[in-house]
């Protein structure tokens, strides 16, 4: 439900005709007279305040900003809502009208950012939150781009790193546990189940204490025994997503079909991170996405 998505951010320089691919794009501390980092810290201050996209019907700011210059580290929120729509929203707990939302007014959620931009590299790192399906990638990479080009006259981008990328710090870690979202059960417990009405259905697999279900390469590799299983359980399911441990450290991944998705969100660890009215608390998740980028650094050489 609450993931992040890791990019990597880099700058093409149309000029640099380097045969050479990996030279065409520019040092990203030495963009001609810029830096990425110091445009993405003026970008984001000039946008403190709610700013309207007319074409789109959004409007967006950033806020609870924290940059590190010394670590090349920026993050924070960006608040993103959509007006345009006249409707009203009820109380769930008795069906009354709550509010009655007009065209000019903006149901607005904050999505968490984080940036790693190193000296002396041709590319860095930004997770950006996702909740569900909503994320802010494409308003930001819009907006941030439009900014980016009027200063250097070159083009950004931000492009999502591979699931195969993504999970090589991990591959090695434990399997702890498994679950199987959207499960079909057998037709005679099937009827029983629906009797009491619509249910997420969710089926979940824990070792026996202390135990595991293999290393997380295993359930990546189709002969394997764990491969097997995915394969088996992927017809009867929605969605299968793995837990894994290494070293302390916790992540969920998706595997069987919805890892087929050249694009990777890795799920947040609700025992690490807060959630608090229904939203994640900025210091935990902050923390929680400092020690991800590092993982992901030690694996990409960054």
């Amino acid at each position: 439900m609450y993931s992040l998505a890791p990019y990597f951010i880099r700058c093409y320089n149309k000029n640099n005709e380097s045969k050479n691919v990996e030279e065409r794009y520019d040092f990203l501390n030495r963009i001609g007279q810029y830096d990425l980092f110091s445009l993405l810290e003026q970008f984001i201050l000039l946008h403190k305040d709610f700013e309207k996209i007319d074409d789109s019907k959004e409007t967006y700011k950033f806020h609870h900003v924290t940059s590190k210059p010394k670590e090349r580290f920026i993050s924070g929120w960006m608040s993103l809502g959509h007006y345009g729509i006249k409707n009203d929203i009820i109380n769930t707990d008795d069906n009354q009208l709550a509010f009655s939302k007009e065209e000019n007014h903006a149901d607005v959620k904050n999505y968490y950012f984080r940036f790693y931009i190193p000296l002396e590299s041709r590319k860095g790192i930004c997770l950006l939150y996702a909740y569900k399906k909503d994320g802010i990638k494409s308003v930001f990479q819009t907006e941030f781009s439009k900014f980016f080009t009027a200063k250097t006259n070159k083009n950004i981008q931000i492009n999502p790193l591979t699931y195969d990328k993504a999970v090589l710090p991990w591959l090695e870690a434990e399997t702890k546990e498994i679950r199987v979202i959207g499960f079909t059960a057998p037709r005679s417990i099937e009827d029983s189940i629906s009797s009491l009405g619509d249910i997420d259905r969710e089926y979940v697999l824990k070792p026996k204490k202390n135990g595991t279900f293999g290393k997380f390469k295993n359930f990546r590799n189709k002969g394997s025994e764990q491969g097997k299983l995915i394969e088996m359980l992927s017809d009867e399911s929605t969605q299968i997503k793995v837990k894994v441990v290494m070293e302390g450290s916790t992540k969920t991944f998706s595997v069987g079909k919805s890892e087929r998705s050249t694009m990777c969100q890795i799920e947040i660890d609700l025992e690490k991170v807060k959630v608090i009215a229904g939203n994640p608390e900025f210091d935990s998740l902050d923390s929680w996405a400092s020690d991800l980028i590092k993982d992901l650094r030690k694996q990409i050489g960054l």
